[in-house]
């Protein structure tokens, strides 16, 4: 049945592209429905009443919820998978000895060298080869990875997602349009319609791939014309919607009701413009096909990591600053332990929600290990956003670097964008890089995203043997933030 199943993948891939218009919609529209009686079909509707159940659960009782079932998933990874059973020898362990989440330091970390170099050996032979679905993972630097999961498992991270668009009134059937996708339309195609529709699953699915300022106007006008209440996107793309829109002192023409964001991390500018646009602050969900870490956003506006699905470390690099490191208990065909996925972010150990969600609180997703930048002085530089506070008449940039000590920033800006704003920007970057290091800005009309469409803050061809370690910058001074804030496009 696998071996059907990629098949068939294999061949709607080639021939999809090629298809007419009418039928790429019918085809998403097959993939929407397949999607939605196996992914969110038998079993999903119960998955989701138990996580919804443990929506305002004591934190004792997540606790002890969590970690009763990572001490099962380690005895059941050390008795099926071959990496695991000669990780525990060679730690000189046992999953017996591991009975909560701060026992996990015993045994090294999994980078995603190691599952790369030795995937067949992370796979479980209790989960047969026709009961896995594969997933892969984008790699932002082009290190992708091919996951072997189930279907009870994907249903798993589903019902996390739900639970989570639920909290803020989001009902499934509910019209959304998708802006994100990097394969709905082809590259080749120079004028619109840059949107397909997936009738099956409710979404007017938006390419990724032609949101440049001149297609911008195309993409406001389906969406006015087809009024989906929610918007889900990556950040990058939705914000460039929202200039378009401040920028030409109009609007929708209709209420959303719902923004939410993936796959991207979400810069304040980037919430702060959304906001002023659409009139609805964006919320932010950070999952990923390793399911190796999940947190969910509330009404509060704080991030809750989903205790129950992964079991989920934040290992200390400077100050307030942690890598995320996480193992995905709801995963039997490839389970990872300690999984080092190269995402890093804020949190303060001691904070809290007032919302009464359980679930230790994440104050920021801060990004990649790569989002940074190496000064003439050997410093490594992070969380860069803060450079662009306060320019509103930026509506996008990106931080290049191919050596040390020379950082070459494009920027995308507006209309309104004048001498004295650059004069501006200058002082700013100067604030924050002050060691001498070459500065180069580059004025251009777009920014090439990834493959799959996104936007990365940092883009560094510095060799990886030169960029270990890194230093953080502190938060910016309230005046600043108030500045950016403050100040109309």
């Amino acid at each position: 049945m696998t071996d059907t199943l990629t098949r068939l993948k294999a061949l709607y891939r080639r021939t999809y592209p090629h298809l007419p218009i009418a039928l790429q919609n019918a085809a998403l529209s097959t993939v929407g429905w397949h999607n939605d009686i196996t992914c969110r079909g038998r079993g999903f509707a119960r998955r989701l009443a138990e996580y919804e159940s443990r929506t305002f659960a004591d934190p004792s009782d997540i606790q002890e919820y969590r970690d009763a079932r990572l001490k099962a998933f380690l005895l059941y990874a050390y008795e099926t998978v071959p990496y695991y059973r000669e990780l525990f020898a060679r730690a000189g362990a046992h999953p017996k000895e591991i009975g909560k989440l701060d026992d996990l330091a015993l045994l090294p970390i999994t980078t995603k060298a190691d599952v790369q170099e030795r995937r067949s050996a992370f796979l479980s032979s209790s989960v047969s080869r026709r009961r896995q679905k594969l997933l892969s993972t984008s790699g932002t630097t082009g290190s992708g990875l091919v996951v072997a999961t189930t279907i009870e498992a994907v249903q798993e991270q589903w019902a996390t997602w739900w639970r989570c668009w639920r909290w803020h009134g989001i009902e499934r059937g509910t019209w959304n349009g998708l802006l994100g996708s990097p394969s709905a339309v082809s590259i080749r195609q120079q004028a619109p319609p840059f949107w397909r529709y997936n009738r099956a699953g409710h979404e007017i699915v938006f390419s990724s791939l032609h949101t440049s300022p001149k297609n911008i106007p195309a993409y406001v006008a389906e969406l006015r014309r087809k009024k989906p209440p929610w918007l889900s996107a990556l950040s990058s793309q939705l914000a460039l919607i929202a200039w378009y829109l401040i920028e030409t002192k109009t609007d929708l023409g209709y209420e959303v009701k719902w923004v939410t964001t993936s796959s991207e991390n979400l810069l304040s500018k980037q919430a702060d413009m959304i906001e002023k646009a659409f009139g609805v602050r964006p919320k932010q969900h950070y999952g990923m096909a390793e399911a190796i870490a999940n947190f969910s956003e509330c009404d509060r506006g704080k991030l809750h990591v989903d205790e129950e699905m992964g079991a989920v470390e934040f290992i200390p690099i400077s100050g307030s600053s942690y890598r995320v490191v996480g193992t995905n208990m709801s995963n039997p065909a490839m389970p990872l332990i300690r999984y080092e996925c190269n995402d890093q972010v804020t949190i303060d150990p001691g904070e809290s929600c007032s919302c009464g969600r359980p679930g230790r609180v994440v104050t920021r997703i801060d990004g990649r290990q790569e989002d940074y930048v190496i000064l003439k002085n050997g410093m490594h530089l992070g969380r860069l956003d803060r450079i662009f506070f306060g320019f509103p008449n930026i509506i996008e940039a990106q931080i290049r670097q191919e050596k040390i000590g020379e950082i070459r920033i494009l920027v995308h800006a507006g209309n309104s964008y004048t001498k004295e704003d650059e004069a501006l920007f200058r002082e700013n970057i100067a604030k924050t890089i002050h060691d001498g290091s070459k500065i180069i800005i580059d004025y251009v009309d777009e920014i090439e995203r990834t493959a799959r469409g996104k936007l990365r803050l940092v883009v560094s061809s510095v060799p990886a043997d030169e960029v270990v370690g890194y230093e953080l910058l502190p938060p910016p001074r309230l005046s600043e933030l108030e500045r950016g804030a403050g100040d109309d496009a």
